[in-house]
C-alpha cells in the first residue's frame, strides 16, 4: 500500500528535475 504513493512522488520529482535540467540545457 505504501509503494504506489512513493513511486508517484519519486516519478513527479524526477519529472520536475528532468524538466528543469532539460530547460537549463536548452536555454
Amino acid at each position: 500500500p505504501d509503494w504506489p504513493n512513493r513511486i508517484i512522488e519519486v516519478d513527479e520529482e524526477a519529472t520536475i528535475c528532468g524538466v528543469i535540467v532539460f530547460k537549463g540545457e536548452v536555454v
